[in-house]
């Protein structure tokens, strides 16, 4: 009886040439098989190796690392993909929330997502695939685009408030930073392997294409949507205009609370919410509303962001006001350079005294030739020691006080002392006049 001796358990071959035509695994059997393909073919017969293996006869295996490589690749690409657009999403949301605008968001996001779709671009035009480490460059370039979007929109809404140039700054910082990186990493250009030339290749045109384009495209898109129509005297491009389509573009379509939110917005997050509150507790100011009509001159003492000041504009077309603060917290600054600015506006941070001063405001000065020396109304927000003094001078002239009453215990018994009887009040101010 003859029986057939397994090829596996005999000694007819090395067991060093045996290892690399068999193996006995777990009670099974795997044969080694070498093909010889040619390239152009490669891909279709593993392709179709695989095809077979997934319609249930799971008797071959591809040991190729040039396959699985590829393989791996391919799906890192994918998951790159997928993994991009949720981290563009939540760079998006982020910027939202910082900017606490949308218009603001899509500026800082659009030309760094741009940049992305560049370096694919060009990769695409010259052939260059990506790899394993290319891909990973690219979330880093991605990321350091992110950081230049929002330093330059750092530097743009700076200017845009108080004029201070900080964009300057921040693009030097920008430019010194992406040099030493496109230095340091291109240098792989001139490397033997091809994985790392790619490396060097696709760090040069990201970071030359993020550099220029948050130099000139964002810059660009915000003067077009904002600063561009703010110094036509204009309200600003916002989403909440573009949703109220005939109020924005129709002449003296928008009411004065609206006006009033235009004149602050992208001023930032502390007075766009001061506003929005202080109008919500005064209800539009409507104490002032018996007094807007008869001023002639208004001191506006410690006041701020000066939202009263740009409302009594907007309702009296002959009144002039003067705003007075320490500006402390650049708030007057912000105030001073709002589209609603006219000449019939003073804002003043000068430690002066007040009661020498006529009151009769032009082109940001006082006419010294003037016999008006008496405001009509005094606001009164907050105590500045060192001139609240000269104030309650002036104060004894007027016709009418209000007093925030953040300050009332401060001011209340000196404005009675000057004659004046409380004679109306809201949630925040007292009103008080001789009469």
């Amino acid at each position: 009886n003859y029986e057939p001796t397994s090829l596996f358990e005999s000694d007819a071959f090395p067991s060093s040439l045996k290892s690399n035509m068999i193996e006995y695994t777990d009670g099974k059997y795997i044969l080694f098989t070498p093909v010889q393909i040619k390239p152009s073919d490669k891909r279709e017969v593993t392709d179709r190796i695989v095809d077979t293996e997934v319609s249930g006869a799971r008797r071959f295996v591809i040991i190729d690392p040039f396959y699985y490589t590829e393989e791996l690749v391919e799906i890192m690409n994918n998951d790159f993909n997928v993994a991009l657009f949720i981290s563009s999403i939540f760079v998006f949301l982020v910027l939202l929330i910082s900017f606490r605008s949308t218009t603001l968001a899509l500026i800082g996001f659009v030309p760094m997502s741009l940049s992305w779709y560049i370096v694919l671009g060009i990769m695409g035009i010259l052939g260059i695939k990506f790899n394993l480490v290319n891909i990973v460059i690219s979330t880093f370039i991605y990321g350091i685009g992110v950081d230049y979007s929002i330093f330059i929109m750092d530097g743009l809404l700076s200017n845009f408030r108080t004029k201070k140039q900080l964009l300057v700054f921040h693009k030097t910082a920008i430019l010194f930073s992406a040099f030493v990186l496109i230095v340091g990493i291109s240098s792989l250009l001139f490397a033997t392997h091809p994985a790392m030339k790619s490396i060097g290749f696709s760090t040069l045109v990201g970071m030359s294409a993020t550099v220029i384009i948050a130099y000139s495209l964002q810059p660009f898109l915000f003067y077009w949507f904002i600063k561009r129509r703010t110094r036509k005297g204009l309200a600003p491009i916002t989403f909440y205009n573009l949703m109220h389509p005939k109020s924005f573009f129709r002449p003296n379509g928008m009411n004065d609370a609206q006006k009033l939110r235009n004149n602050y917005e992208y001023k930032g997050l502390e007075v766009e919410q001061g506003l929005k509150e202080e109008l919500a507790a005064t209800t539009h100011y409507k104490l002032f509303l018996r007094d807007v009509f008869a001023a002639q001159n208004l001191l506006n003492y410690g006041c701020g962001a000066a939202y009263l000041s740009y409302w009594f504009t907007l309702k009296n077309e002959t009144v002039k006001v003067f705003s007075f603060d320490d500006d402390k917290d650049d708030l007057l600054t912000i105030a001073s350079f709002c589209y609603l600015r006219n000449s019939r506006m003073t804002f003043s941070a000068e430690i002066v005294d007040l009661a020498t001063v006529p009151r009769n405001v032009e082109n940001d000065s006082f006419k010294t030739d003037s016999t008006e020396n008496s405001f009509s109304i005094v606001v009164i927000n907050r105590s500045l020691p060192n001139t609240d003094a000269d104030m309650l001078e002036i104060a004894s002239g007027a016709k009418i006080v209000y007093v925030r009453k953040d300050v009332l215990d401060i001011f209340e018994s000196s404005v009675t002392k000057l004659g004046f009887n409380k004679t109306a009040e809201d949630d925040v101010f007292v009103r008080y006049t001789k009469e």
